[in-house]
């Protein structure tokens, strides 16, 4: 982007990494057990800036960094590579959650990484409660179940169970306006069989992060 957008020579640019790399290690940052690379060099970056961006279309470009009919292709690929630097840790171990050093104002940036990710199917985040997949209604009614379990438990993390909840949601009638917007009744009982299964084990909520191009291997 340096180069492309603001015209620095690759020597300036090198003078500026260097002093970065300095600012960083001077910081704390360990180099033994994180990773160092330069984005040329990496062709596991360049792989998968090239994935994101064949997901990417110039109307989103146009609309979030101001481009035009005036700006160059490298500037272009500058962008998707900077998103591959963001989900490149995903590719290091597994899909987890990542901090982003960033300020506010590239809120837009991390927006459309993560619709990029989505988009390759890269990975997927959504709300669990426990080790079993929820659709949207069936979230719905098991949020409902822990509220009001948790509001009653001396600790929510722990006192709250899978078997609580589907006992409290056995007897719950959802409102009439959500009963009309969805057929919760289906939903209710899907759910009250995964709870039931569930036993015992902690109902909390969660994060989860999928690998949607996990296979079997």
């Amino acid at each position: 982007e340096a180069h492309s957008a603001r015209g620095m020579s690759w020597d300036e640019i090198d003078e500026h990494a260097r002093n970065y790399l300095l600012s960083l290690l001077a910081l704390g940052f360990d180099a033994e057990e994180g990773e160092l690379y330069r984005q040329s060099d990496n062709r596991a970056v360049q792989d998968l800036g090239f994935e994101l961006g064949s997901k990417a279309n110039f109307s989103e470009f146009e609309a979030i960094y101001g481009f035009d009919g005036e700006t160059n292709i490298s500037h272009m690929q500058s962008v998707v590579t900077q998103t591959a630097d963001i989900l490149y840790p995903q590719l290091v171990d597994e899909p987890k959650p990542t901090v982003i050093p960033v300020g506010p104002d590239q809120d837009p940036h991390v927006r459309l990484t993560r619709d990029l990710a989505t988009r390759v199917r890269y990975f997927k985040v959504s709300e669990a409660f426990a080790s079993f997949e929820l659709d949207d209604d069936e979230r719905r009614l098991v949020r409902a179940a822990y509220d009001a379990l948790a509001d009653d438990a001396d600790d929510a993390e722990t006192d709250v169970r899978c078997e609580d909840a589907a006992d409290w949601l056995a007897d719950y009638e959802p409102p009439e306006a959500d009963r009309e917007s969805v057929d919760l009744t289906a939903a209710k009982q899907s759910a009250l069989d995964k709870l039931r299964a569930g036993g015992k084990e902690p109902l909390r909520p969660r994060v989860r992060f999928f690998d949607r191009n996990a296979t079997e291997e």
